[in-house]
Formats: C-alpha cells, structure tokens, sequence
C-alpha cells in the first residue's frame, strides 16, 4: 500500500506539462484518512491543474495546520475555487487560522470557507467571516 502510494505521488509530482484535466465542479475528500501530509500535499498541487473547480471539500479529515498552509498555497490564485469546506478537522488551530485569513484576503473569489468543527475558536471565525463578507483587514 505505501509503495503504491509513493508511487502515484511520484509520478503525478513528476508530471512536466499538466493540463486541465476538467470534467468536475467540485472535489470531495471528505473522511480520505489515508493521504497524510505528503498526499494532501499532491493533491492541493493538483488543484492549479483543475482552474474550474468551484468547491472543495475536505471534511472529516484529521487536517492539521502543515495540511492548511498547503491547501491555502494552492487556492490562494486559484481562479475558480469559491467553497472551500474543511469541517470536523480538529488539529486545524491557530497557526492555520493565520493561513485562512491570508487567502480571504487575497483570493477575492472565496465566499465560504467553512470550519466548523475545528480548534480554530469562533471570534477568529468571525473575522475570517468578516473578511469574506467586507474584503477588509480584520
């Protein structure tokens, strides 16, 4: 299994020319234990390659905040995603608090990115909500 795994990292982490590969809206993960860092990683670098997605769901995934800088790195210019859904993600804490607030500001597509269920308290929330909703510097 884990040979298997490096191997599909390796060769999509290997690709020279990718091209749209199209033919979904959304991306759902959604309770994929399996990936870890390294393939959480492979798949958010795999998101530049989908411009047309418009949500991506990672719910009930045991995130943490190395998981977010990732995720936010791919989606912070991505032109198509505007949900991104990362419920019950326990480890996602402070520091992946910093990393959301950066792509409400700077991805001005984003109109929902949802945490419920994560260590991230709700006045933090609240301000990256206020940020989606008013673009502004809270």
């Amino acid at each position: 299994m884990q040979k298997a795994k490096t191997q599909l990292i390796a060769s999509v982490v290997s690709l020279r020319q990718p091209k749209d590969i199209g033919g979904f809206d959304e991306l759902g993960l959604s309770s994929v234990y399996c990936l870890g860092n390294i393939g959480l990683s492979v798949v958010a670098k795999m998101l530049s390659f989908v411009p047309r997605r418009h949500a991506a769901h990672f719910n009930d995934m045991c995130l943490d905040n190395t998981d977010a800088k990732n995720l936010v790195e791919s989606m912070v210019h991505h032109p198509g995603i505007r949900r991104l859904y990362l419920k019950s993600n326990p480890k996602l804490g402070l520091p992946a608090s910093k990393e959301f607030k950066r792509l409400a500001r700077q991805n001005t597509n984003i109109q929902v990115i949802c945490l419920d269920g994560s260590s991230i308290g709700y006045e933090v929330i609240k301000r990256i909500q206020a940020i989606l909703e008013g673009r502004g510097d809270t």
